[in-house]
């Protein structure tokens, strides 16, 4: 496991020189000039704002899946992990079909590590999709906002340090949502 986190190291010491090289550079627009601050502020707005309508229209259609009565019996959705492998088959197009129209990005993907993210993901995805047979999706967003705390306490008990400004973040957001 060290040597895998040494490897990690210096694959992102790596990509940080490559990618301070080229900051160093001032960004430029297509005439030569300075790029303009506005448009990164526009560009970065139309961003998040596609990003929060993205997911929020997702959670509403999601939540009317599995709330709606269904046929003739009135019966709700129960098929959550279908769902789920469905929505994974449709991102695995469409990142495959991204691959091909502009190309790989050119870093080294450790596959072990992805594979486990993955895995875990989905568990906490098709556990989150049961849970909105029986809750609203609201109840469970302020459910998710407190995750954050076991986390924390799970990480003391294994002798992680934390600094005072992650308490003070995790508080915030726990009592914030």
């Amino acid at each position: 496991a060290r040597v895998m986190a040494s490897e990690r190291a210096a694959r992102a010491r790596a990509r940080s020189i490559k990618m301070g090289a080229s900051a160093s550079k001032p960004a430029t627009t297509a005439t030569g000039g300075p790029s303009s601050g506005k448009r990164k502020e526009a560009k970065l707005a139309l961003a998040v704002g596609g990003i929060f309508f993205a997911f929020s229209a997702f959670a509403v259609m999601q939540e009317d899946v599995y709330a709606t009565k269904h046929g003739p019996k009135g019966e709700k959705f129960t098929h959550t992990f279908l769902v789920l492998l469905v929505e994974r088959a449709v991102n695995t197009v469409v990142g495959a079909l991204g691959c091909a129209a502009f190309g790989r990005t050119g870093i080294d993907v450790p596959i072990r590590e992805i594979l486990v993210s993955g895995v875990s993901q989905m568990l906490a995805m098709a556990t989150g999709n049961e849970a909105l047979r029986y809750v609203s999706f609201a109840t469970q967003v302020l459910g998710k906002s407190c995750k954050m705390v076991p986390v924390m306490i799970g990480g003391v008990a294994a002798g992680r340090k934390y600094p005072t400004s992650q308490y003070l973040q995790v508080l915030v957001v726990t009592l914030g949502v």
